[in-house]
């Protein structure tokens, strides 16, 4: 197989692409996969699925620079830019090996450094050279004129690059080492506008006509054609650019080709502004491996020369590397989904925007019933919220009306409650308290405290305290993180020290005097004025003073002060302690 530097799609004929190097031949795309057992340029195993066959060879030509396809329809017509200077049209489409092809040589001999077909106007071919100071670098040739130049641009320059407008006879083009010019060829290409910058290789446009990027070295640059005299965004890459590129079937995709790679990087270019696509865009990277197989079978010196996208199919691409492997590569797409306002989930497909389908409940192979997606999303709370409110749910004042459309056992205790509350001869008994404990139903089920009458240990003469006990109070106090057993005075003031250690002194403080021990915390407070940061430590130390002015009279003065400062405590611990000792009701604990 002889040696392949590059290759294109052609973009009006997608079925077909054609190789170069040290000879240029001409393939075409088949299902058909065909094993050879030989390797030879008649058949390329591009894919699993796909054979390239080769059709029509062009050995004349072996110092191919740069080449072009035409986007002339139904047409298999490439320019082909000779280190000699000689630009040569091959129309594969006529006898293989004839005298058709035409060639273009300059007036004076110099490489030819790149070629550019315009695609509003397919019969115009722009060809770039190197420099001569009495000639121009620039060639615009009416290719169906035979050698009929219509236009000399760029005298005593050097064309590094170029590419054309996607939709006026316009021509942009790096010159010289320094800078991008653009010519308006519908004024006689006397209209030129130029910017100074370095990033004059790889010039190419975006499908929508309004980007264009170009590197050096390892730097890429992003200009917006409206506005050429500065740059839009500038990225600079691990390795040195090789190859620039962007993707035809999506327009914010560009790819980018690094030295000794053998990863195609994507860049995804999006911008914030809407629509409008204003300002600097921000950048999602990925990588494509069209030869990821090669890659993990250890094979080395894997490099990709050169990539063609396809014209028509989402994401494809010709990927070729410095050995000749040809492969024909679908990019992996990037899946995002999202949910409407109606709950229906849409996902990407390329470029299209699809509702999503669930999978219907079928058995599978071993007899079990596969999961059936649909039903479980009927469960989703938004999907509820949406059906109670197309059902004017809530908004009637029929009570148990809202009953029947809740359809969940515990919203209709609630609703069960509510229309409870609002019976008239209910609302004439009201006691003091009116809440869940008042529902019928629920006071047979809920679970009932056990009352316990136990001493105050710090004040015997005032007599007994009610306690209240049950299991959900005791799970109440775990989940709080009292996580001490109230039988045993030893884990409880184990626990207590933990506290302090951690220096949460008034937290210790308020447990204390919760479990009816006033003097422990008057202790605990004491140490931590002691302990405590000089902020906290004259607080601590009022604290204590206070405590110790506790009495069990109702109408005591200390009672009714703490009442009064209560609103001033910024300590949490500190205010629930004042709070639980002198309530605002008359009940005392």
């Amino acid at each position: 197989m002889s040696s392949i530097e590059g290759l294109h799609w052609y973009p009006r004929n997608p079925d077909y692409f054609y190789t170069w190097g040290c000879e240029m031949n001409v393939y075409k795309v088949e299902s058909t996969l065909r094993r050879q057992s030989v390797p030879s340029n008649a058949y390329l195993d591009l894919s699993p699925c796909t054979t390239g066959v080769l059709q029509v060879s062009e050995p004349r030509y072996v110092y191919i620079r740069c080449t072009a396809p035409s986007f002339q329809p139904n047409s298999l017509l490439a320019a082909a830019g000779l280190i000699n200077g000689k630009a040569v049209l091959c129309n594969f489409l006529t006898t293989p090996h004839s005298d058709t092809n035409i060639e273009f040589t300059p007036k004076h001999s110099r490489p030819c450094l790149c070629l550019a077909w315009s695609e509003p106007e397919t019969n115009l071919l722009a060809m770039g050279y190197d420099r001569n100071r009495s000639d121009h670098s620039i060639f615009v040739w009416d290719t169906s004129k035979d050698l009929s130049i219509v236009q000399h641009l760029g005298l005593s320059e050097t064309a590094h690059s170029l590419c054309w407008d996607k939709n006026a006879r316009v021509i942009y083009a790096g010159m010289s080492h320094k800078h991008i010019k653009v010519w308006d060829l519908r004024s006689g290409g006397t209209s030129v506008s130029t910017t100074s910058t370095r990033a004059i290789h790889g010039l190419c446009l975006a499908p929508g006509g309004r980007y264009l990027a170009s590197y050096i070295d390892n730097n890429l640059t992003l200009w917006d054609v409206r506005n050429i005299e500065k740059s839009l965004s500038q990225r600079q890459t691990q390795k040195n650019i090789n190859h620039l590129i962007w993707c035809p079937t999506r327009s914010s995709v560009l790819s980018i080709l690094q030295r000794d790679s053998p990863f195609v990087h994507l860049v995804d270019l999006h911008w914030s502004g809407g629509s409008d696509m204003e300002g600097e865009p921000y950048t999602m990277k990925r990588y494509a491996a069209p030869f990821q197989s090669k890659i993990l079978s250890g094979a080395r010196n894997i490099t990709i020369q050169h990539i063609s996208w396809h014209p028509k199919d989402l994401e494809r691409m010709l990927a070729v590397t410095g050995a000749g492997n040809v492969t024909d590569f679908q990019v992996p797409q990037r899946v995002a989904i999202a949910w409407d306002t109606k709950n229906n989930l849409w996902g990407s497909s390329g470029v299209r925007l699809d509702l999503m389908q669930f999978p219907a409940n079928s058995p599978t192979v071993s007899g079990d019933a596969a999961p059936d997606v649909s039903s479980s999303t009927d469960d989703d709370i938004a999907v509820v919220i949406y059906r109670r409110a197309m059902m004017d749910y809530g908004h009637g004042t029929d009570l148990q009306r809202n009953e029947e459309l809740t359809q969940n056992s515990k919203l209709k205790s609630v609703w069960k409650l509510l229309a409870h509350m609002s019976r008239d001869d209910w609302a004439q008994g009201l006691k003091k308290k009116l809440g869940i404990s008042n529902t019928p139903d629920v006071v047979q089920t809920m679970h009932r405290s056990e009352i316990i009458n136990i001493p105050w240990p710090d004040f015997p003469a005032f007599g007994y305290i009610r306690v209240f006990r049950s299991e959900h109070r005791d799970f109440a106090q775990q989940l709080c993180g009292w996580t001490f057993d109230r039988e045993r005075d030893g884990t409880f003031t184990a626990w207590i020290d933990d506290l302090m250690v951690r220096k949460e002194f008034t937290r210790a403080a308020f447990v204390a005097v919760v479990h009816l021990r006033v003097k422990y915390a008057i202790e605990i407070l004491a140490k931590g004025a002691d302990l405590a940061a000089p902020e906290h430590a004259n607080s601590y130390r009022m604290a204590a003073i206070a405590l110790s002015g506790f009495s069990v009279e109702k109408s005591a003065i200390w009672r009714n002060q703490c009442n009064q400062a209560h609103a001033q405590i910024t300590d949490p611990y500190l205010r629930a302690i004042f709070a639980f000792l002198a309530p605002d009701s008359a009940e005392i604990y």
